[in-house]
């Protein structure tokens, strides 16, 4: 028999927020099973009878909501008292065998210390070719299970764990790791024959099918370039279907870890991490003070006004400030008001500075944005101390993998989880309702690649925004700011001129005065000598 045993850092609050008829915003919590809710851990009793820990549970008098899923035995309450405020609770379906309902429940650990436990580096191995092949894959078979853990961190399987992990937070949280080797070893001759043909022959979607895979390759070549022992692995995969879906299956086990583990961390301190805002009403706009509302999903998204406000966008503030109750309630209830990825939400940006005549002013600056992305890639103690120091203990991200600059692709990574923790779904979604994460991850990337000259000024300026509040230093890839320049001026005469000759460019001379013009003259004559000369 299973029991449940309340995990001391789950809320000690539960509760479904009210049912609604909308289908169209999916971060509302509803039709959702209550075990989705609950933080507590499994475990095996061996047969004992339940044990239901009281002593930390103020407020709920009736078994924890998930174990009672397990146990249809104990009466389901019809209402569970959370401060003092009574929320209706909706009991799951009568089931045949309770105990599959564990299915939906994860051993609940500590995510902060999951990355420190991999900092070892590669250890030396006698091994290679094939024998290292070999000794990889019967590792991976030897410790196959639900975490896929590899217990010599510093081996040639232990250094592939430990680099999964790095690639959402560098490549986006969005990859199939299977796919990824997949493709990787069906380009690794060069394209398939699919493929190898002019690119104005393909359609719209086989280009976006072939754009698709060659993002795979990019992935692939990262990995035999970055990785221990992967690139002696790869030719020894070559026509051995088994091993590559199942070295893909574990790649893609610790990368999706890696990211729980961050969406964890932030949705533990996201309400540290917002600052008060007063509309223009005056309303003021706080995260609040109990702590299930603090931590619960089904307080998140539209029902309650700090995570709705963050969510929506600057043009949408002004109508949720002037009666919040009934703009919520439509959001909720109606497909009237759309929220996509094509708007950018308030925590995009430094509180107080969003200009609606330049969009791209203080974008990609929201404090709390900067401080969530300190506590995944400097650890959670640092989101509010000085830039650049240290994290303590075994060592953070930026350590571990010596990462020492902010890339765009990192800035994506955070934005696109801290509006997934913002929403009340409780689980990761690429999608939710109109909003697409897929193309807002690839919209924030691609705002620091534009091809003019003023949107390098700005992915640069962010760039270095970003680096001297994360790392201590401005210093942006191969482009660094220190300070102010002589004359009081931040830019540099190459910059000056590399603006006037832009300036100039755009300026068509009229047609009289173009060398062919000029040509055809009688001011412009040829002289004896068969050279141009003008009159005087």
């Amino acid at each position: 028999m299973a029991s449940l045993r309340q995990n001391p850092r789950a809320p000690n609050f539960l509760a479904t927020p009210p049912r609604s008829s909308g289908a169209h915003h999916s971060d509302r919590a509803r039709d959702r099973a209550p075990s989705q809710l609950v933080d507590y851990d499994l475990y095996s009793t061996h047969g004992r009878e339940p044990d239901w820990d009281r002593s930390s549970r103020d407020h709920i008098h009736d078994p924890p909501l998930a174990a009672m899923a397990l146990n249809p035995q104990l009466a389901w309450p019809s209402q569970v008292d959370i401060g003092h405020v009574l929320v209706d609770v909706q009991a799951p379906p009568a089931c045949s065998q309770p105990a599959s309902f564990s299915l939906s429940l994860t051993p609940c650990n500590d995510p902060e210390d999951e990355d420190s436990e991999i900092h070892d580096e590669a250890a030396p191995t006698d091994l290679s070719g094939r024998a290292l092949f070999n000794d990889v894959i019967k590792t991976l078979k030897r410790h196959s299970g639900p975490k896929w853990t590899i217990p010599n961190k510093a081996s040639p399987a232990g250094q592939l764990a430990k680099y999964a992990r790095l690639i959402p937070r560098v490549h986006g949280p969005f990859l199939d790791m299977g796919e990824v080797v997949q493709k990787g070893m069906l380009w690794e001759n060069g394209p398939p024959a699919r493929w190898d043909r002019p690119e104005p022959s393909l359609t719209p979607k086989q280009k976006d099918r072939k754009a698709h895979e060659l993002q795979c390759v990019k992935v692939f070549q990262w990995l035999k370039d970055n990785v221990p022992y992967f690139d002696e692995l790869v030719p020894h995969l070559a026509g051995k279907e088994t091993e590559i879906l199942m070295l893909g299956r574990f790649l893609d086990s610790h990368a999706r870890q890696a990211r729980a583990t961050d969406i964890n961390n932030i949705k533990k301190h996201i309400a540290e991490y917002f600052d008060p805002v007063m509309l223009p009403s005056g309303r003021t706009i706080s995260p609040p003070t109990n702590k299930a509302q603090r931590t619960n999903k089904a307080f998140f998204g539209w029902e309650s006004h700090w995570t709705a406000y963050q969510l929506l966008s600057h043009q949408a503030v002004e109508e949720f400030d002037a009666n919040p109750k009934e703009f919520l309630n439509l959001l909720r209830t109606t497909t009237d008001i759309l929220i996509d990825h094509h708007d950018n939400p308030t925590y995009l940006y430094a509180h107080g500075e969003y200009n609606p005549d330049k969009v791209d002013e203080a974008l990609c600056q929201g404090e709390a944005l900067l401080r969530a992305l300190r506590c995944v890639y400097t650890s959670p103690s640092s989101a509010f101390e000085p830039a650049g120091k240290k994290a303590a203990g075994r060592g953070c991200i930026s350590q571990i993998y010596k990462i020492d600059a902010v890339q765009p692709t990192m800035i994506a990574y955070i934005a696109t989880l801290y509006r997934n923790v913002l929403t009340s779904s409780p689980k990761w979604e690429d999608k939710d309702g109109a909003f697409n994460g897929k193309l807002f991850y690839q919209k924030i990337v691609d705002l620091f690649t534009g091809p003019t000259i003023a949107e390098e000024r700005w992915a640069l300026d962010t760039l270095a925004w970003w680096n001297s509040r994360v790392y201590g230093s401005p210093i942006s890839g191969s482009s660094a700011r220190v300070g102010r320049r002589p004359g009081h001026t931040t830019r540099s005469q190459d910059e000056i001129l590399a603006d006037q000759r832009h300036a100039a460019a755009q300026l068509v001379p009229p047609a009289s005065d173009t060398p062919q013009a000029l040509a055809q003259s009688d001011a412009f004559e040829p002289s004896a000598s068969g050279t141009a000369s003008a009159e005087a």
